[in-house]
């Protein structure tokens, strides 16, 4: 930002919950205007105020960074969880990724002193942006909770239809009969045919001369 002259940039730090840092950074006098805040509620309004982001590679500030149109410089990721986000912010033209402080104050002051080329890169950063993702996400999780409610209601009545009454015509002589009972007198019936047939055995036996 010193770079840039006196009237040339302004910087913004948040440092979350972080209170040592903001502290520490608070006791500092610096040659730029620079502005510390520790926890936020309103980083969109922030985000919006800014012309480039310098941030870790977390899912959550690339996504405002994009929505927001920001161009990025990455400093660290979390090994495994974040590092495809950074490759995907440096593969994507939406920002750089640089340990080093030195190399970062270079890229960001390359940028702000080439309207067009940040532009291009706001640009860039506004076309892989989701505004509407949050609603995307939850009209997704409602339609799959209702499409498992759909299926569990088949499932259900279905399972319902396997003990429902069977349909028999008017002259029926029984109205209704669950599949249970009918089981079960078929069974009745079974064993009254099974002793039927040892009567009438043991019946013909007697009536047999010796």
């Amino acid at each position: 930002a010193a770079e840039l002259g006196e009237n040339g940039a302004q910087i913004v730090v948040v440092c979350g919950r972080n209170a040592a840092l903001r502290d520490a950074l608070l006791a500092r006098s610096w040659p730029v205007s620079v502005t510390v805040q520790g926890f936020v509620g309103n980083m969109n309004e922030w985000m919006t105020a800014c012309d480039v982001v310098v941030t870790k590679a977390g899912p959550g500030s690339i996504a405002e960074a994009l929505v927001a149109g920001l161009p990025m410089v990455l400093f660290g990721f979390i090994p495994g969880q974040e590092e495809g986000n950074m490759h995907y912010v440096v593969n994507n033209n939406l920002g750089e990724y640089s340990e080093h402080p030195s190399e970062i104050a270079r890229v960001v002051v390359s940028w702000l002193v080439s309207p067009s080329h940040l532009q291009e890169l706001s640009d860039q950063a506004k076309r892989f942006g989701k505004p509407k993702s949050t609603k995307m996400i939850a009209s997704d999780i409602l339609s799959t909770t209702e499409s498992l409610k759909r299926k569990r209601l088949r499932r259900t009545l279905q399972a319902s239809a396997s003990n429902s009454i069977i349909a028999c015509p008017k002259s029926c002589p029984v109205p209704g009969l669950t599949f249970q009972n009918l089981a079960l007198l078929i069974r009745v019936l079974m064993l009254l045919a099974i002793i039927h047939a040892l009567f009438y055995f043991l019946v013909f036996r007697r009536e047999v001369p010796s």
